[in-house]
């Protein structure tokens, strides 16, 4: 058995992504591995859309062309540990406290990507790939259909309500940008 310092993200979910699998509303398949980086798919997800996972960290990544991808969201995790050798995420503003890493990694990880599968992977969502029409900046966004219509009409990115904290979903400079579809697709096929 590893030590509990050295047990990290890539290698928990490459042993456990079954178990992983049975609480996740779209499974992770296996594709790739490539560099030390572990590519997943989401089962019955557009399959341009991958999780790469890392040693302490996660990328939902959105593959343009051939082998260049863009992220879309990080799931990373800060992994820190107290005076008492209780394992928390020092990035969060709530600091859930678990007695070893491989409980701190399922149980923070699981709760991330449940929530992007919850908020992002529906129906009527489209990934869509938009350009800054002055900076030549790609941005993969998943938009529901009346965001993509919207932003078609008026080359504005459709605006982010502000979270329970109070901090902004979306930098106030790419509010003031016009931008360009490119591309959109369907994210649950």
């Amino acid at each position: 058995m590893e030590s509990d310092q050295n047990f990290a993200l890539n290698k928990w979910i490459d042993k456990n992504y079954k178990s992983l699998n049975r609480e996740l509303k779209y499974p992770l398949v296996p594709n790739v591995q490539r560099n030390n980086k572990i590519f997943y798919q989401f089962n019955g997800i557009n399959e341009n859309l991958h999780l790469e996972i890392f040693q302490d960290s996660a990328k939902v990544k959105y593959r343009l062309k051939g082998n260049k991808y863009e992220t879309l969201v990080d799931l990373d995790i800060s992994p820190s540990i107290d005076k008492n050798g209780m394992h928390f995420c020092s990035g969060c503003k709530k600091r859930k406290k678990f007695k070893n890493r491989n409980e701190f990694i399922k149980d923070h990880f699981i709760d991330s990507l449940k929530a992007f599968q919850n908020k992002s992977l529906k129906k009527n969502y489209y990934i869509s790939i938009v350009e800054s029409k002055t900076l030549g900046l790609f941005l993969p966004l998943i938009l529901k259909k009346s965001e993509m219509f919207s932003l078609l009409a008026s080359g504005n990115l459709p605006e982010k309500k502000t979270s329970i904290d109070g901090e902004k979903r979306r930098p106030n400079q790419l509010s003031k940008m016009k931008f360009q579809l490119l591309r959109a697709e369907k994210v649950v096929i």
